[in-house]
């Protein structure tokens, strides 16, 4: 059989996931698209801990109504109220 058949697929032609011969052939993005979605992904994370923070003050000064009313203490540890 010669190494040029048309029965044969060629070898660096890419599969369906892009692989070429179990190597990444896809393209990483530009530079300023890495810079784009950084941005906007850090964005999204100071926006979300921005909004957890609040919350955790919030809590602290109005505490809920449906706090724990049963404080434990233990022997080895006498002075360390559990809730």
């Amino acid at each position: 059989m010669a190494s040029g058949s048309a029965d044969a697929p060629a070898q660096h032609e890419p599969d369906s996931n892009g692989l070429e011969g179990g190597k990444l052939t896809k393209e990483p993005p530009p530079f300023f698209s890495k810079i784009h979605y950084a941005t906007r992904v850090y964005g999204l994370q100071t926006f979300v801990n921005q909004a957890l923070w609040f919350r955790g003050w919030k809590e602290y000064f109005y505490p809920p109504n449906d706090a724990p009313n049963i404080v434990k203490t233990y022997e080895c540890r006498p002075h360390l109220p559990v809730r």
